[in-house]
C-alpha cells in the first residue's frame, strides 16, 4: 500500500502496484490474468464463499470510518494491470471516509507502468522517494538548511 499498503519486490510495505478493487477484478472474465487465478482462490462468480473471501481483503471494499496510518498510494499512468484510476478511486474514498489528519498522498507517475519507471536509475529514484516518505512519517528526515553560496 506503502505506510503504503502495498506489496512487492522492494520489501514489506513497498513495491509493485497492487490491485485495489479485488471484488471487481475477480469477476471480470475479460481481464487476461483473472480466470487463470480462479484455480488458486475459487471462481467468485459461481462460488459465494470465494467471493466473500476475496471481498474480505479487497482494499477498496474495506474502507471504514476509522483512523488510518500515513499512506502513500502510487500509480503508473501506463500500467495495464492496475489502472491509474484504481488508486485514485481508493484515495478519494479514503479521503471522504477516514477520521484522522494523517497524510494520505497519491503519486501518479506519468511515465510508469506496473513495475514503475524503467531503467536502473529511475527505479532507484522511485525507491528513494518511498524511503523519503517512510523517513518523513517516522520523523527521521534531517532538518532542511538553506543553501549558501561559497
Amino acid at each position: 500500500m506503502d505506510n503504503r499498503l502495498r506489496y512487492g519486490p522492494r520489501g514489506p510495505g513497498f513495491g509493485a502496484r497492487a490491485s485495489i478493487n479485488l471484488t471487481i477484478h475477480s469477476i471480470s472474465c475479460s481481464l487476461p490474468l483473472t480466470p487463470p487465478e480462479w484455480n488458486e482462490w475459487g471462481n467468485p462468480i459461481s462460488d459465494a464463499k470465494a467471493f466473500a473471501h476475496i471481498r474480505a481483503y479487497s482494499p477498496y471494499d474495506n474502507v471504514r470510518r476509522q483512523a488510518y496510518p500515513h499512506i502513500l498510494a502510487t500509480a503508473g499512468l501506463t500500467d495495464p494491470r492496475v489502472t491509474y484510476w484504481e488508486p485514485a478511486k481508493w484515495v478519494a474514498k479514503l479521503r471522504a471516509t477516514k477520521r484522522d489528519d494523517r497524510l494520505l498522498l497519491l503519486r501518479t507517475n506519468m511515465e510508469a507502468g506496473h513495475a514503475g519507471k524503467s531503467g536502473r536509475f529511475e527505479t532507484l529514484r522511485e525507491t528513494a522517494f518511498d524511503y523519503a516518505f517512510a523517513l518523513m512519517i517516522a520523523g527521521r528526515l534531517p532538518e532542511r538548511r538553506p543553501v549558501t553560496a561559497h
